[in-house]
């Protein structure tokens, strides 16, 4: 693959859906898309590419042929078959050159091939290509969608217009309420039959009297500035005078009609309700929040002692337990906490250690170690939740944090530690101490919150194989010389995986799990002058992986010593050509898939 070529501006803002289980493939493809102004977006099998699809709509899908449970070939054909993705264009990726293979491929919906290993500039040109064909295709259905709402809108209006007037009066006549027509003094030019039931007159009665002559003399204002002949429409309720003297509750609304060319106001158009049941039970309701009203302030005096005792004992709780733990497990007070409780959700499990601690503790006295962690977790802590996690527990010099919205905000906090770190470590080195290094592992997955204990002794626990994984990942920083270590499901669960320096560094199976993992290095909160170095010696470091998986351990073993050559303390390239070193003494075992199994916690 070679680097990006010219960008293509028109296609600057599409996505394209890399499906790819090759997790070196993926990186270098990425990185290259990403410098050519594509947005990116990862799925490894065929599943997830069918539900991200179907979500987030990419403009065009690189699909990788052959992969486990679903292959492409499959997975191209049911995002065929699927309304909302069927027009995607799929151009499928693969090192197979039978021309019955790309046959099966086109059947099934593909609209192009890019054989392996990729060409990045032929795959750009191809992808251009698919894009502004799609790009026209969009353009002509809108156009046509545009002209059918425009004939279906102008047959609306005419057949609106054409029903308008024999619709009004049938509502007219038929209402209950009363609808009128008024000049612009008052005076009614038309009563509907309505005015008999609601105000005991006739309509004859009612044409040519005024509005004002039926209102109780305390509403008068309110309805004299209703009609003021500069607001188009209004509502007021007011009390009317029926025939037999008694009064009712009106509401009425009234609307000035105008002359649509001079604007000039012609008359009034009201209707109105009978609303006498509701204002008694607005009364009614009045009197009852009053008294209501009164025995609120009776209690809450009281209440708000009993608050302020137990605001007081949650927050000495929560120094110990989570808020969030309490939140989850859907309780709103530690005393209500029982043995048991438990729930199960998906998070992003942080873990942090102070490398070398042991040998730092041993040079302190026991309360200079105390001051030592304290001010460590005084300045890490408040990062956690800024970034909207919280600490499930300490232990010792290590913090276990969990992330329950997004997994950004876990790779987020962990680079900001290591900033953090950075700049506590200049105030040290300024007092003759000893600097500190911290490696931290991520891993997202389900795990289960809950209590543990017995009645007299319980306490808030997490239990999760992704708990047992990240520890695991931070011990792995140790021996890979990386300060942020990620699981492949981390790297796949990133919403803007492209605004992240990060590089494949291995597929290893760590102690306590039986599958395989591939561990990704996030440098964004290394030094600057260290991020330069892996930015630089990236691309060779990832063509001595390629290299390396394929057995090729000569041409693997010059692009990491390239790497050394341009960074000396690149510890992941001095571990490769150790391995390289092994084999190609011993020779490589008939079962080695380039897994690295690792014994050591």
């Amino acid at each position: 693959m070679s680097g990006p070529s010219t960008i293509d501006t028109t296609q600057q803002q599409a996505t394209i859906l890399i499906v790819d289980d090759n997790p070196t493939y993926v990186s270098i493809l990425l990185q290259y898309l990403k410098g050519t102004g594509f947005g990116v977006l990862l799925a490894e099998n065929g599943f997830s590419a069918l539900e991200q699809a179907e979500q987030l709509h990419p403009d065009i899908i690189l699909l990788d042929v052959m992969m486990p449970k679903l292959d492409g070939f499959e997975t191209c054909r049911r995002l065929k078959l699927n309304s909302k993705t069927q027009d995607i264009p799929v151009i499928f990726m693969t090192a197979l050159s039978n021309p019955n293979d790309k046959v099966k491929g086109f059947k099934a919906g593909a609209a192009d091939y890019l054989t392996k290993p990729i060409h990045c500039e032929e795959a750009l040109l191809r992808i251009n290509a698919h894009l502004t064909i799609r790009r026209l295709q969009e353009r002509l259905q809108a156009q046509n969608e545009e002209l059918t709402a425009e004939n279906v809108r102008r047959r609306r209006v005419q057949e609106a217009l054409q029903e308008s007037r024999e619709r009004y009066r049938l509502l007219a006549d038929n209402s209950t309420d009363m609808i009128s027509r008024q000049s612009l003094d008052g005076l009614y030019r038309y009563v509907s039959p309505a005015c008999e039931f609601l105000l005991g007159y006739s309509i004859e009665a009612m044409i040519g009297r005024s509005t004002l002559e039926f209102v109780h003399p305390e509403d008068l204002v309110a309805l004299e500035q209703a009609q003021q002949h500069e607001s188009t429409a209004s509502t007021v309720t007011y009390r009317a005078r029926r025939s037999d003297g008694r009064y009712i509750w009106l509401e009425t609304t009234s609307r000035v009609v105008r002359d649509e060319a001079s604007n000039t106001p012609l008359e009034i158009i009201a209707v109105s309700r009978n609303v006498t049941e509701r204002k008694e039970a607005e009364a009614a309701l009045e009197e009852a929040r009053n008294e209501l009203e009164r025995r609120v302030i009776e209690r809450t005096a009281e209440l708000a002692q009993a608050n302020l005792r137990l605001e007081k004992i949650n927050q000495a709780y929560g120094r110990f337990v989570p808020h969030e733990f309490l939140r989850y497990l859907h309780k709103d007070s530690i005393i209500d906490v029982n043995l048991g409780d438990q729930i199960q959700r998906q998070m992003t499990v942080l873990f942090s250690d102070i490398r070398a601690f042991t040998t730092l503790s041993e040079r302190m006295t026991p309360q200079e170690n105390f001051r030592f962690l304290n001010a460590y977790l005084k300045r890490v802590s408040p990062i956690i939740r800024q970034h909207n996690g919280f600490i499930d527990k300490y232990i010792g010099d290590a913090v276990m944090a969990l992330f329950p919205e997004k997994t950004e905000d876990a790779v987020k906090a962990a680079i900001a530690m290591q900033r953090t770190v950075s700049d506590y470590n200049h105030q040290l080195q300024k007092k003759g101490d000893q600097p500190l290094t911290i490696g931290i592992g991520i891993h997202t997955g389900s795990l289960m919150l809950g209590t543990i204990g017995e009645e007299e002794r319980m306490e808030s626990t997490v239990i999760s194989d992704a708990v047992n994984l990240s520890a695991r990942l931070e011990g792995l920083t140790k021996i890979y010389g990386a300060s942020i270590l990620i699981s492949e499901n981390v790297l796949y669960d990133l919403h803007q995986v492209t605004q992240y320096h990060f590089r494949f560094l291995d597929k290893v199976q760590v102690k306590g799990k039986n599958e395989p993992i591939s561990v990704f290095e996030i440098f964004d909160g290394d030094a600057d002058e260290v991020l330069a170095l892996k930015l630089s010696s990236r691309t060779d470091f990832e063509k001595g992986l390629l290299h390396y998986h394929s057995q090729e351990f000569g041409p693997a073993k010059d692009y990491f010593e390239k790497v050394l050559l341009l960074d000396p303390t690149d510890k992941a390239a001095h571990l490769y050509l150790k391995r390289i070193s092994h084999f190609m003494s011993y020779g490589v075992p008939a079962d080695w898939q380039g897994i690295e199994l690792l014994i050591e916690k």
